[in-house]
């Protein structure tokens, strides 16, 4: 099972580099939970269902001319779970300014759908809540 969770998150990166926010959301549960109390920055907390997700990304990448995702490894873990540290690389409206930045997500996979999202900026927290360690 899981990796075919890999290929669910693998494809929903992709599908959010090729067509953006709204082929990501299809990925993800109505329910989903976006767990960014982790993350630092105004954007930190809890966004529950996709239209809140929505919101939050379009708020978010509203100061970015272009904004890419890049996976550096999928770690499965479990029967549900899918750690991705990430490569976020982004140029700035106006500015140009050319911006990356280094990331864990933790994806919790049900029914062929993401049904939890955790962002990380700590790769011994992001690993912590799978239950491993480094």
């Amino acid at each position: 099972m899981s990796q075919e969770n890999v290929e669910i998150v693998r494809r929903a990166y992709e599908a959010f580099n090729r067509e953006g926010v709204d082929a990501l959301l299809e990925n993800f549960h109505p329910d989903l939970e976006y767990d960014l109390t982790a993350a630092i920055g105004p954007f930190a907390g809890m966004y529950h269902g996709r239209a809140a997700v929505r919101r939050f990304l379009a708020d978010y990448f509203e100061s970015w001319e272009y904004v890419r995702m890049q996976p550096e490894a999928f770690i499965e873990v479990g029967e549900d779970h899918v750690v991705v540290p990430l490569g976020l690389h982004m140029r700035g409206k106006g500015s140009g300014v050319e911006v990356s930045a280094e990331t864990l997500n933790v994806w919790t996979i049900r029914d062929r759908k993401a049904a939890r999202v955790a962002v990380y900026n700590d790769r011994a927290k992001a690993l912590e809540a799978v239950g491993l360690s480094e």
